[in-house]
């Protein structure tokens, strides 16, 4: 700003006009008209116009009245422009000649007060989110410009900037509202020298929204991908997420324009805010909030592969078709459409129940599942029926079944999947009274009539825990064969056991003939022929020892035992035991006579006491003859037997001998 000034040609005359002085002109000034006509002036410059026909050489200015520092400029002309000037100084100038150059008290003088620094004014503001820039008016006297810059009124925690006519702020706080304070500033001798400030705010521009691009944005069962419109002047995005419109529970994800969420819930709306968002000195200024909602998609409902499924009389296998982005499958199983006791399994794409019951139709229930920290997440449910197998009829393998007189053996042919066999018998077609068998594939009944047509119900089963189920029946007939001949040629033996050198004791042998297929013979004895007989033992030989009978008579028959069946009975053969004997040994001429009147014979003829009758006949120890009673002697009593031999070194040789004697009856 310049300022004119009155010229002023005498002395002692003080002219101000506004912050401008003319000071005194002092009387003592050369002759030459060296007075200065006006001074103008700005915040560092003064220009000085001389008087018409100025004789002036310089120009000297000071600070001082004294000019006790000063500084000179030489005159061109009638106009001096001295510039680095101070802003708002009194200044003292004299114009001299080029003798006088050396200022002096003895000249006149005048002063003028420079001008204060222009305020700026603001030409232009340019402002974005974080960053702020002011252009000011250029002014060719100004050095510079500084602005000081806070959020706050009062300029605490403020920050400045100087430089050119353009200045910058960056790392603002998006949205809001800061305080300006701008200088201009001069630089003298490396001093500055400031305006007054002006102040003004400015507020940055906010975040923009974040905007979503549905075309791109998507969701499966568990994830969710949001992709957003590209946005300027931002460093990302940032996306909270929960399954309530409260967002507890919230997570949180950041960073560029596509942010994504996994470890969803399927089939499930969830909440969303998406902000954009500026990092600015390590902290993160976030934009307004967008609210919006996405669904999770559902999980795909199993489909089955029914060319690869398949069920057996107790167990189905289901196949599914494989599914990306599931953790596996599972299914519920029941007999009933209500699911009333329903049983489960999970795992991967196929899946198995077994222990079902065979031939019935099942109920299946089935899902995809996705498991998500910990908790699994189903899809809809596929329902469906399948049937188990009914089990395998059995199948006799006539070849290797066979029958006997009291049982029935059956061969089944071996039949894969089934727990066993179970056949049931009757001789009646109604079955009343039947037995029943169960096992392996090899089934017997023993006690069975002999020669008897059997009537049979054959199954397989299958144990499913503690219960069996039941293939469908076979029905059959067999039949059992003949009772076992009885034996024949029963005859008894007799015997003896040597007890010391003369002396033996009673034993003897029932013996018959051997009978086909026998298993074993049973022996029955009786006192008496038409007696009651009991069972003594059993043999599988054809013989019967008997040791150390009683005195009397012992009847026995024998029954075959084949198959567990016992035959009919043998024919009764009998020996009589009479008691241990004294036997001697006579002999008699040749043609001697008996006293039966019968002729002596040795092995045949023996005397006897009159208690047994000539004709009784005689067994004696365990010699094959058949002695008959025919002699009677002076020493033989009934307890006495003398046998008859041909000679009497025989007789002698056989001494007295204490044998067991018989009578077969």
């Amino acid at each position: 700003m310049l300022k004119k000034l009155a010229t002023v040609t005498f002395s002692t005359i003080v002219l101000t006009i506004g912050i401008f002085i003319i000071g005194t002109l002092n009387a003592g000034a050369a002759k030459e008209s060296l007075s200065v006509k006006s001074v103008e002036t700005t915040s560092t410059s003064a220009t000085l116009t001389l008087s018409k026909g100025s004789k002036a050489n310089y120009i000297t200015y000071s600070e001082n009245r004294n000019f006790s520092d000063f500084s000179t400029v030489d005159v061109v002309g009638t106009t001096v422009k001295i510039s680095g000037l101070k802003p708002e100084t009194t200044y003292y100038f004299k114009a001299v000649t080029r003798s006088a150059r050396i200022a002096d008290s003895s000249g006149g003088y005048i002063s003028a007060k420079t001008e204060p620094v222009v305020s700026p004014s603001v030409d232009y503001s340019s402002i974005v989110t974080s960053a702020m820039r002011v252009e000011f008016k250029k002014n060719a006297e100004c050095s510079g410009y500084r602005m000081l810059i806070s959020e706050n009124s009062n300029f605490t925690y403020t920050t400045a900037t100087q430089g050119s006519s353009s200045l910058r702020f960056d790392y603002l706080k998006p949205n809001t509202t800061y305080y300006l304070k701008a200088y201009t500033f001069v630089t003298i001798n490396g001093s500055n020298y400031f305006s007054k400030p002006v102040v003004f705010n400015l507020k940055t521009k906010a975040l923009p929204k974040a905007t979503v691009n549905y075309k791109k944005s998507n969701s499966v069962e568990s994830a969710m991908r949001i992709e957003f419109n590209k946005a300027s002047d931002i460093n990302g995005y940032k996306l909270c997420i929960a399954d309530n419109k409260k967002f507890t529970g919230e997570k949180t994800v950041q960073g560029g324009s596509s942010l994504r969420f996994d470890y969803l819930k399927p089939d499930t709306t969830y909440y969303l805010k998406a902000y954009t968002y500026k990092t600015l000195k390590g902290k993160n200024y976030l934009s307004e909030p967008v609210t919006f909602s996405y669904d999770t998609k559902d999980l795909p409902e199993p489909t089955v592969d029914l060319k690869a499924s398949n069920s057996v009389e107790s167990a189905i296998r289901i196949e599914f078709d494989k599914v990306s982005g599931v953790s596996g499958y599972k299914m519920l199983i029941s007999d009933n459409k209500s699911f009333a006791g329903a049983k489960s399994v999970k795992g991967g794409s196929s899946l198995r129940f077994d222990y079902l019951k065979p031939d019935t139709t099942y109920y299946i229930k089935a899902y995809t599942y996705k498991t998500i920290n910990g908790n699994h997440y189903y899809s809809p449910t596929k329902t469906f029926s399948y049937n188990t197998k009914s089990l395998p009829k059995p199948t006799v393998n006539y070849h290797a079944s066979n029958s006997v007189e009291s049982a029935i053996r059956i061969e089944f042919d071996k039949v894969s999947g089934v727990s066993g066999y179970k056949m049931l018998i009757s001789d009646d077609k109604s079955f009343a009274g039947a037995k029943s068998v169960k096992g392996g594939s090899s089934l017997r009944f023993d006690y069975l009539k002999p020669n008897t047509t059997y009537y049979l119900k054959a199954y397989t089963y299958k144990k499913i825990g503690d219960k069996y189920y039941y293939s469908d029946t076979l029905s059959f007939s067999y039949k059992t064969k003949p009772s076992p001949a009885a034996p024949t040629g029963v005859k008894a033996t007799n015997g003896m056991y040597q007890i010391s050198w003369n002396t033996w004791g009673p034993q003897y042998t029932i013996s018959w003939n051997g009978v086909s297929k026998a298993s074993y013979y049973n022996v029955y004895e009786s006192s008496s022929r038409n007696g009651s007989f009991r069972k003594v033992g059993s043999v599988s030989g054809t013989s019967y020892t008997v040791t150390e009978p009683s005195l009397g008579d012992h009847y026995y028959i024998i029954k075959t035992v084949s198959g567990g069946v016992e035959g009919k009975a043998s024919a009764v053969c009998g020996i009589r035991y009479v008691g241990i004997f004294s036997t001697t040994g006579y002999c008699a001429n040749y043609g001697a006579q008996t006293a039966d009147g019968s002729y002596c014979a040795s092995g045949h003829t023996v005397a006897a006491g009159y208690a047994y009758a000539f004709g009784t006949y005689f067994k004696i120890g365990d010699h094959g003859y058949t002695y008959e009673v025919e002699d009677r002697g002076g020493a033989v009593s009934n307890s006495v037997i003398d046998i008859y031999f041909d000679s009497y070194a025989e007789a002698c040789n056989w001494g007295r001998r204490w044998l067991p004697v018989y009578q077969i009856l």
